[in-house]
């Protein structure tokens, strides 16, 4: 009895040090001008990645390194985010990373992939794939996204992966396990009370995410 409970003690610290392990990083999308800010994170394994999004209207759409502005089969697709200039508090969308492969992104806003909106996770430094390269594929012009023009609609469903749901929901920030069992990351903001619940599998990592939005039309 003795040597059970003093092995699950060990057990139980030995787990703390990976727990303590998970780093958020967190991304600011718009806040000056037509940037992710930072446009590069290098995330491990565990780690979660945060957006906020801010005025006026954006997306986090997942690429890939030859189409940069073009919506991955697949992909993550957080839908549009609108903002309304004066606000305080800003939508949250998160997800946590379960493979260390890179990861390309764009907004999916009109031409702001075009004008430079990008970013990049776990981008291979010995690979010709780099960032500077993925950013100039995207300012060449090769947008294929199929965006509205002034990004005024709310859409009721966003993105995941294949077979993924989303559903409206009136409430804050919700925990949730993913179909592959991986636990996705929250996010929440305060708005007029309307919120989305995301649950995807992507093939490189897996999401939950809520955002609570302002229910504006930017």
């Amino acid at each position: 009895m003795f040597f059970s409970k003093f092995a699950t003690a060990v057990a139980a610290l030995v787990a703390v040090p990976a727990v303590l392990a998970q780093t958020t990083h967190n991304v600011v999308v718009g806040a000056t001008g037509l940037t992710f800010s930072p446009n590069q994170v290098t995330a491990a394994v565990g780690d979660i990645v945060t957006f906020e999004f801010h005025p006026k209207n954006h997306t986090l759409t997942q690429s890939t390194f030859a189409s940069p502005c073009a919506a991955m089969a697949g992909g993550v697709d957080s839908g549009f985010m609108p903002v309304a200039a004066t606000a305080t508090t800003f939508p949250v969308f998160s997800f946590k990373i379960n493979e260390v492969t890179p990861l390309w992104f764009y907004c999916a806003q009109a031409n702001h992939c075009t004008s430079g909106m990008v970013m990049a996770i776990n981008v291979n430094t010995t690979s010709p794939n780099t960032f500077d390269a993925f950013l100039a594929k995207a300012t060449g012009g090769a947008s294929s996204a199929a965006v509205t023009a002034s990004g005024s609609s709310i859409p009721t469903t966003a993105t995941g992966a294949a077979g993924a749901s989303v559903t409206s929901v009136a409430a804050a920030a919700t925990s949730g396990t993913t179909a592959n069992g991986a636990t996705g990351a929250t996010g929440a903001a305060a708005g007029n009370g309307a919120g989305r619940l995301a649950t995807a599998s992507v093939a490189s990592f897996a999401l939950t995410a809520v955002g609570v939005i302002a229910g504006l039309a930017l």
